[in-house]
């Protein structure tokens, strides 16, 4: 039986691009304290910051601040709500306000 030459084709590629940093070493957990009686001692990292701060600051009038976004350095868009009386009835609205600098 003749055996059916075949070749075999190995390609190699450089990638260019940026190198990479070196990744930062790892550090070791601190180690939790022993607890005494079979206590139970539960050990994390501090979560502190994933928690959310403070809210933001009321305005003058006791309302929430303004809602306001830079969209270039001559247009802005700002979102504000107000109230109005028509007749007897309260008008309550939200409004965008986008406003151009010519």
């Amino acid at each position: 039986m003749l055996a059916a030459p075949f070749t075999v084709l190995l390609i190699q590629a450089a990638v260019a691009g940026p190198v990479l940093p070196t990744p930062r070493p790892r550090r070791e957990p601190a180690p939790c304290p022993a607890g005494a009686d079979g206590d139970v001692v539960v050990c994390a990292p501090d979560q502190a910051r994933y928690r959310l701060g403070p809210p933001p600051r009321a305005a003058a009038d006791g309302g929430l601040p303004p809602a306001r976004v830079r969209l270039s350095e001559r247009a802005g868009l700002s979102g504000e709500v107000e109230g109005a009386g028509v007749g007897d009835h309260p008008s309550n609205r939200a409004m965008l306000r986008l406003k151009v600098g010519l």
